[in-house]
């Protein structure tokens, strides 16, 4: 009782000296009161800094554009930065050399704002960065072959000299129909050839063009070209000529030759790293110093780029991945798998290309004095079919349950346009055959005395349009998948050099490439095609040096049946194609639509 009346006395006493020595003996003397700063006050408080997206792209040699922001402004300008406007946007020009001061800036924490840059994979800036074009001398030309010098356009010393700058390891992708051929003889050539030994690698049908090219441009005699159509034995002569098919049969007998030069023709067969070709052919490829490569048409979507790339620059395109996010629009989808089949950042990538190993002309670019071409859009009379109508409706249903994420059907949607595919071969075929009484045609193929290319796929159409055509009496020829080779060459005779012969019905897939017809001026597309590519060989077919006439092309479209997705298709590719590849934006829109 006392302790508690002893403690109740501590607590009510007025006495304040009592209360303060028993706080001292628990808490210690008093403490004075603590003065806080702004500053540390204000880095008590969290502060909600602006956040910014800030595009870094390269877009000029040089140069990397950044995205305008006020905050950035001032971090631009201390850079060397200079201000410049693209389609009413701005932006802002650094030197290449203040980049990364420039990054690190942008990324300071000291910023009143919190930035996140979209910037370019850091080996391509990299490569970029450090790239300078070897001195090169026009003088390089004389040490070709008189003929040789004598038979070049001025764009194509331009290839050479452009080789010769970087190192002969180069893309040529040149318009149909301007002489890739010959200049990639003539850079075999600046090389060293024949010292310099060549491998050629070529579609089968094309092999022939190289031997001829290598003769006539070229002291070379015949016994020097070891060409490996199919089972022929390998020696070590200056040029080898070997078919894709026999390139992969025999990769490892042809890697222990020695060559210092390969020239990939069509060198979009290597468009997919898990191909058989690409994997046999690549061993062949990466043994090389030097390496041409030559496609018209190299890619479809930009993903498509990077095996090529790979082979020609292996130590600056070396992750697919990182190649994907910044140019393919790369994502991991719902099964894990890395999907790259979009276009992003194209601008960019057309620049890098260019700088580091792609040249690309035009036809109106460097052959001004060229006739003109003329695309006809031509809508059939035609009326679909019910199955044709159930079958599309089938596919409409199948597109909405594909985008709404049903990745299961995507193997039954492919299944359905190969039927559909082949529906639409057979169903518009007798509006295709009726097209060619009317007025269009028989304007440029009878009245003009055109020759004609009729460009096919399916057998049935083009069996279909030989069989009208020698029917209504016009002397043609056809080749198809089945025609042999010896066969195909003495047919191509036949159309070129015989006035009679007035129409080659032809499959696409078998002749849209590596031939010049230029004898014709009038293409015919019975059926159309996935790809933007098959028809843009197919048309340069006709329309290429040495064409004298005008030239007209119809793409005949049966509304109501595939066509209609497939023409909408081949407008959307072409576009992605031309921002990355070509300098203007194309479609596939006609001139006049018939």
């Amino acid at each position: 009782m006392a302790t508690s009346q002893t403690h109740r006395s501590f607590l009510d006493s007025d006495d304040d000296d009592l209360l303060i020595s028993i706080l001292e003996q628990i808490d210690g003397p008093p403490k004075k009161p603590e003065i806080i700063t702004v500053q540390q006050l204000n880095k008590q408080i969290p502060v909600r800094k602006k956040r910014l997206l800030i595009h870094a792209d390269i877009l000029e040699h040089g140069f990397v554009y950044f995205t305008h922001a006020t905050e950035t402004e001032p971090i631009y300008k201390a850079n060397s930065g200079t201000q410049t406007f693209i389609n009413s946007k701005p932006f802002w020009k650094i030197p290449y050399q203040n980049y990364r001061r420039v990054l690190n800036a942008l990324k300071s924490p000291s910023n009143i704002f919190e930035a996140t840059i979209d910037t370019p994979p850091d080996i391509i800036f990299t490569a970029m960065f450090t790239f300078r074009p070897k001195q090169t001398s026009a003088t390089i030309l004389s040490s070709l072959p008189q003929k040789l010098q004598s038979a070049l356009y001025p764009h194509q010393r331009e290839s050479v000299l452009f080789a010769a700058s970087h190192s002969f390891r180069v893309f040529l992708a040149d318009d149909m129909g301007l002489g890739k051929t010959i200049e990639a003889v003539a850079i075999a050539c600046a090389a060293g050839f024949p010292k310099t030994r060549v491998v050629v690698v070529a579609p089968n049908h094309l092999v022939n063009t190289w031997v001829d090219a290598f003769l006539k441009w070229t002291n070379i005699f015949q016994s020097n070209i070891n060409v490996l159509l199919r089972s022929e034995k390998i020696t070590s002569t200056p040029l080898v000529i070997a078919s894709y098919n026999v390139a992969v049969r025999k990769s490892d007998e042809i890697c222990a030759l020695d060559y210092d030069i390969v020239i990939a023709d069509e060198c979009h067969e290597f468009k997919n790293s898990k191909t058989q070709i690409y994997q046999r052919v690549s061993p062949i490829i990466n043994k090389a110093k030097y390496l041409v490569l030559l496609s018209g048409t190299p890619m479809n979507r930009p993903s498509e780029l990077f095996p090529q790339l790979q082979l020609l620059l292996p130590r600056v395109f070396s992750s697919f991945k990182d190649f994907g996010m910044r140019y393919c629009r790369g994502e991991t989808n719902a099964h894990g798998y890395f999907e790259a089949t979009g276009c992003t950042h194209s601008d960019e990538l057309k620049t890098v290309l260019e700088q580091l190993v792609l040249l690309r002309r035009e036809k109106d670019e460097v052959l001004t004095d060229l006739p003109t071409k003329k695309r006809f859009h031509v809508m059939l009379d035609y009326v679909p079919s019910q199955e044709m109508k159930e079958q599309i409706e089938q596919m409409r249903v199948h597109r909405i349950a594909l985008a709404t994420g049903m990745d299961t059907m995507k193997i039954e949607q492919s299944m359905m346009m190969t039927t559909t595919f082949s529906l639409t071969a057979v169903d518009k075929l007798p509006s295709v055959l009726n097209w060619f009484c009317g007025s269009e045609f028989r304007r440029a193929f009878f009245v003009e005395q055109r020759k004609c290319l009729v460009f096919a796929y399916h057998r049935s159409v083009i069996d279909g349009v030989t069989s009208w055509m020698t029917e209504q009496g016009v002397k043609c020829i056809s080749i198809n998948g089945s025609t042999p080779r010896d066969q195909r060459d003495c047919l191509f005779r036949e159309f070129k050099t015989d006035p009679e012969c007035k129409v080659a019905v032809l499959s696409i897939e078998i002749a849209a490439t590596g031939i010049t017809l230029t004898e014709a001026s009038l293409v015919v597309f019975a059926e159309l095609k996935w790809t933007p590519s098959d028809h843009q060989q197919a048309e340069d077919r006709v329309h290429r040096i040495g064409q004298k006439s005008d030239v007209e092309i119809y793409y005949l479209h049966a509304e109501g049946s595939l066509d209609d997705r497939i023409w909408e298709i081949l407008g959307n590719k072409l576009i992605v194609i031309s921002s990355v590849i070509t300098s203007k934006t194309k479609t596939f829109e006609t001139d006049t639509n018939a």
